[in-house]
């Protein structure tokens, strides 16, 4: 059927569209690539270009001897005069000077810098580092402030002036050098970096009327920077879906697009994976991967127009809510009123009054800058997801090429608009073909569906197609108007429930035998621990985790904030005052599942306690000080409060799902041993895919300077180590193990499917979809073959596949005890994946 179509006119027509919008897709990388090298240039800082990284790279090593050399050479006693400039270059390691020097000289490596003033620069970068680590010395808190808040600053000038300004403020001493001395210490390093290199070079031209020493890159370098730039220009696509089925795949280096105008993907997506491996898995017998990948990507998708000109309308005329952001920035606060106008008092001068009022002044300041920061992100992911959804609404259907990582999780591969996407992107796409609805349980899976993305998703089934009748006034009011009814705007996902009012109104309208083409999708209960309570038997967390049939979902974030909250309250009336103030201002804020619901659900990925606290820190404690600082109820940050939350979280957890903890740390053991021998981690999917764990030791020198250090360089670096990082191998083995059994489910299920003849899937990892007249048979679908899939010992599997690759033996412990729970249950227990 496949070859009749390709060679049908209709085919043709459609496969030279298909090349046309792949050479789009290459010229759009290619003008988003200069786009980038232009303003990088424009600001000085053209390192963050991949070929003048690539020069940094590269330098770094010979710059740093050099520098070693020349320190050498002045340190040892033959007589003769030392350069003025060693004892100023001595204050730092060479690493870090070599770095500072580099990045200075390349940063202005197309602009005819002049030389004098990139001496200084050089110069003034040392001194910056000298001071900062001085700052960091005597007052480490606020160092440590200053360096979160200016990682987001884009001007190195303005991280400068705040630096030195605070530590004039707090009297701490800077290095300051006099400008001959800058002059020399500068013009010696770029000397260096010029010989050790041959990258730049300096040269004598008249500008504006007068001789100057310019630094110039080599012609050699010019030319291999323009040819780099090209090729990297090329090699930076645009991925867009496509208006044919995406190319199969067939091995691990052929599949998703047709063309070579578009760079070609690989099977995995990580291009850290060796050529070695994937031609191993090109031999593999796959085919079952390669099946299920196919069938993902040949989902027939279009774009929902009835939301598509919701959303255009909403953001032309400057709408603020529902996920679309605001087209406009917050104003600033007004300053308070002594700061106004041209008299204003020294702040020596400033009453404790006034000095209460620009502090008060200056946090709400922060809290709007750091608002207006993340709306210009959301401004632009929601302008491109939009403005791709335009170039193809006209289509009868699109497809997403997929790919997948190195566990063998599914990616679709065009970035904004795509099923895995935001709920924008999500809320656009619909499938092309459709599927009837025809009685009452292919109704109340799309009702399920509507009350899910709402928000209305922690009671039973039933009272989830209740909540549906109950608001069908309010649903079918936003389906005639939404532009006046509001009611879609508090959903949870308010752009998935628009695109579902649309869509059960039309229902209702045409009743049974209404030709649906909504995803209607259902999601796991926190997936991973579902894996791991499944291969262990454990009928506590199984329970925990829906996969035992109960009346009520059972909700394990709850459990665990409940088992919490009793702790808490305990310390609260205890004799221990310290741990009491804590636990007093933990009842205050409220012990919700909110609080603990990220902790549970990483950690079968590997969250340790110290990742808890970490956690409870960033999405609890920090949001809520800049948001009721007045209320906050603990001293300082929070952090004392965030470290005796996440310890709370982990002890509570245990009790929950303490065999999970256990398979956890029965991997973590299995991967030590691994790695002690100097070997990667090898298993095998229950579908066959073969994964390979390796993190390799790399052998470097980390030079991390204090301030405008996105980049973490490392030099030094031993490419050949066959040495295994063996601290993360450990940490690095739970999640990518229990991610590689939910993709091997996920792929079950799809191939189980497609015999079924279902043919739209929309799938994000632990969240199944498809039409709703077919969800009855994905619900069936998922359960068996997750029961298939642990019907066997695939934690035993994996030891003897691990023993196998160990020298002659060894043996690993042996797999932790199971329990009692009837994996059967699964087909009964409606809150699975629900």
């Amino acid at each position: 059927m496949q070859e009749q179509l390709e060679n049908s006119p209709e085919w043709n027509e459609k496969y030279q569209r298909q090349v046309e919008l792949e050479e789009l897709m290459r010229q759009k990388g290619v003008e988003r690539y200069w786009a980038n090298e232009v303003r990088n240039k424009e600001r000085g800082v053209e390192t963050r270009s991949k070929p003048v990284s690539r020069l940094l790279d590269a330098a770094l090593p010979p710059v740093i001897a050099a520098i070693n050399e020349f320190k050498a050479g002045a340190k040892n006693g033959k007589a003769g005069r030392r350069h003025s400039a060693v004892k100023y270059i001595d204050k730092l390691e060479s690493e870090a000077v070599a770095l500072i020097a580099v990045r200075t000289v390349l940063d202005g490596l197309t602009s005819q810098k002049g030389m004098i003033a990139t001496a200084r620069d050089v110069s003034r970068g040392i001194q910056d580092e000298i001071s900062y680590r001085h700052f960091k010395s005597v007052d480490s808190k606020n160092h440590g402030f200053l360096v979160k808040r200016c990682q987001k600053e884009e001007s190195r000038q303005r991280t400068r002036r705040i630096i030195r300004h605070n530590m004039e403020r707090r009297s701490i001493e800077t290095e300051d050098w006099a400008v001959d001395i800058e002059v020399k210490v500068g013009t010696k390093l770029i000397e260096l970096v010029a010989q050790a290199t041959g990258f730049v070079k300096t040269v004598t031209r008249t500008r504006r009327m007068m001789k100057e020493t310019l630094i110039e890159p080599t012609e050699e370098i010019l030319q291999w920077l323009r040819e780099e730039g090209s090729r990297c220009s090329i090699l930076s696509p645009v991925y867009l879906p496509t208006l044919i089925p995406p190319r199969p795949w067939t091995d691990a280096f052929t599949g998703g697009y047709w063309t070579p105008r578009v760079r070609r993907l690989r099977l995995m997506k990580s291009w850290t994976l060796s050529k070695e491996y994937l031609e191993e898995l090109s031999e593999s017998d796959i085919d079952p991967v390669l099946d299920a990948l196919n069938a993902t990507q040949n989902t027939e998708w279009c774009i929902n127009n009835r939301v598509l000109e919701t959303m255009r309308q909403l953001w032309e005329a400057g709408f603020d809510g529902a996920g679309i952001p605001s087209a406009e920035d917050y104003p600033l606060p007004p300053k308070p009123v002594f700061l106004e106008g041209d008299d204003v008092p020294p702040k020596e001068e400033w009453t404790e009054l006034q000095m209460m009022e620009f502090k008060k002044w200056k946090h709400a300041a922060s809290i709007v800058h750091e608002t207006n920061a993340k709306l210009k992100s959301l401004r632009l992911q929601f302008v491109k997801v939009l403005h791709i959804a335009e170039l193809f609404e006209e289509e009868e259907s699109i497809f997403f090429p997929h790919q997948m990582d190195f566990r063998g999780r599914i990616y679709a591969v065009p970035l904004y608009l795509n099923p895995q996407g935001s709920d924008l992107a999500k809320g656009l796409l619909e499938f092309a073909n459709t599927v009837p609805i025809n009685d009452s349980e292919d109704a109340g899976w799309l009702a399920i569906h509507g009350a899910n993305v709402y928000g209305y998703d922690k009671v039973s089934l039933r009272d989830r197609e209740k909540w549906v009748a109950e608001h069908e006034r309010e649903i079918l009011a936003v389906a005639n108007n939404p532009l006046v009814e509001k009611f879609w705007m508090d959903a949870d996902k308010p752009v998935q429930f628009l695109a579902w009012c649309f869509e059960w109104a039309r229902f209702k309208q045409e009743g049974y035998g209404f030709m649906s083409s909504l995803p209607v999708q259902m999601d796991g209960s926190c997936n991973g621990l579902q894996h791991f309570s499944a291969m262990l038997r454990d009928e506590v967390g199984g329970h925990a985790v829906n996969l035992l049939p109960t009346d009520l979902p059972q909700d394990v974030y709850g459990i665990v904030a409940e088992a919490v909250r009793k702790m808490v309250e305990k310390d609260a009336e205890g004799g221990n005052e310290a741990a009491a103030r804590i636990a007093r201002g933990w009842l205050q804020y409220g012990v919700t599942r909110k609080v603990c619901k990220r902790p549970v659900m990483t950690l079968s990925y590997g969250a340790t306690e110290f990742g808890f606290r970490d956690q409870v820190f960033e999405d609890t404690v920090k949001p809520f000080k800049m948001e009721d600082r007045d209320n906050f109820p603990w001293e300082g940050s929070g952090w004392e409060a965030a470290v005796y939350m996440g310890k709370l979280i982990w002890e509570c957890v245990g009790q929950v799902v303490i065999a999970a903890r256990g398979a956890m740390e029965w991997l973590q053991g299995a991967a030590k041993i691994a790695a002690k021998e100097e070997l990667p981690v090898r298993w095998t999917t229950p579908d066959g895919l073969p994964i390979v764990q390796n993190y390799p030791q790399v052998n470097t020198k980390r030079i991390n300077l204090t301030f405008d250090s996105k980049r973490l360089v490392l030099s030094a670096a031993s490419s050949d180590s066959r040495k295994m990082n063996k601290s993360k191998q450990a940490s690095g083995i739970a999640p990518n193990w229990v991610h590689s059994m939910d993709a091997a489910h996920m792929r079950a299920t799809v191939r189980a499917c497609y015999l079924a003849g279902i043919r739209s899937f929309n799938l994000i990892h632990d969240s199944y979809g498809t039409h709703a007249g077919n969800a009855w048979m994905l619900a069936k679908l998922i359960r068996s073959e997750f029961i298939n899939q642990y019907a066997g010992d695939v934690l035993e599997t994996f030891k003897g596949e691990l023993e196998e690759q160990l020298p002659e033996g060894s043996e690993l412990p042996p797999v932790p005890a199971k329990g009692v729970l009837e994996l059967d249950q699964v087909k009964h227990s409606d809150y699975f994946f629900a």
